[in-house]
């Protein structure tokens, strides 16, 4: 439905706002909207479950753009470290965003990357969404990582026991 984000039959509203919004969202018409749609790269991680999830962005000089380090270039950033630790903020929501207004993203051949960085409560499969956005169009990918794959993962980290599924 219009205003809510769904992953793996579990939908979230998205919040209402008269111009404070979480952290990684603005305020658009009154609906809190996620940050950097508008820009030339956007990868995001959503996902549904209290758990913590990391997003990783490998730039093609080999630079990763991940909790441990927020930004490469001065274009691309982290907007957020959602339920870092276990510590539930309820956004489970990432973004690597590429502002255009810091110049253009570095050319060349990005690795995106979800990881379990810990269960938190989870006793079943922790469905995930990646969706990147670039040159006006959009992809999006769907996968799930198993109970217990905790990757406790920094840079250059493989995420553990990840499977891929249809969205």
């Amino acid at each position: 439905a219009i205003g809510e984000t769904c992953i793996a039959a579990t939908c979230k509203r998205h919040q209402s706002c008269s111009g404070e919004c979480d952290t990684g969202f603005h305020c658009e018409q009154g609906q809190c909207v996620l940050n950097g749609g508008g820009g030339p790269i956007q990868v995001t991680l959503r996902w549904s479950t209290h758990e913590d999830l990391d997003l990783h962005v490998v730039e093609p000089g080999g630079c990763e753009v991940y909790y441990g380090n927020r930004t490469c270039t001065s274009t691309g950033s982290l907007d957020l470290d959602s339920n870092a630790g276990c510590s539930d903020d309820n956004v489970d929501i990432e973004n690597v965003i590429y502002d255009p207004t810091n110049g253009p993203p570095p050319p060349g051949t990005y690795t995106v990357r979800a990881a379990d960085w810990c269960d938190c409560s989870q006793s079943g499969p922790i469905p995930y969404q990646v969706i990147i956005r670039h040159g006006g169009g959009t992809e999006t990918y769907c996968g799930s990582f198993p109970a217990n794959s905790c990757a406790a993962g920094g840079a250059g980290r493989h995420p553990t026991g990840a499977r891929r599924t249809a969205c």
